[in-house]
């Protein structure tokens, strides 16, 4: 819709824009999957391979359409750097964050 201000546009100062963009992170992850840190860089990548070409699977895209399960890839490097902004966060725009989300 035009003319219709964001989240983002209403943030007043950076802490604001820091809690929004944690709020987000978990829509935009939707439902990640994760292996532990250790894991070879190789299969790492051909995890991230295989789940990519799944979603892309004309049978699966078929078999999710009829069960209507909605299904949008999120590339692991988007994640990654996702977490990595989240991991980034203070402290304080955290503990924000959790109290204005638990009332």
């Amino acid at each position: 819709m035009p003319n219709v201000p964001t989240l983002k546009d209403v943030a007043q100062n950076p802490d604001q824009d820091q809690i929004i963009r944690l709020i987000v992170t978990t829509l935009a992850m939707s439902r990640p999957f994760a292996a532990p840190p250790d894991v070879p860089a190789d299969r790492k990548t051909a995890l991230v391979a295989a789940f990519q070409q799944t979603t892309q699977d004309p049978g699966f895209k078929a078999e999710a359409q009829q069960v209507k399960l909605d299904v949008d890839f999120v590339p692991a490097q988007m994640i990654d750097g996702l977490l990595a902004t989240a991991y980034a966060t203070s402290k304080a725009v955290i503990t924000t964050t959790a109290d204005a989300i638990s009332k």
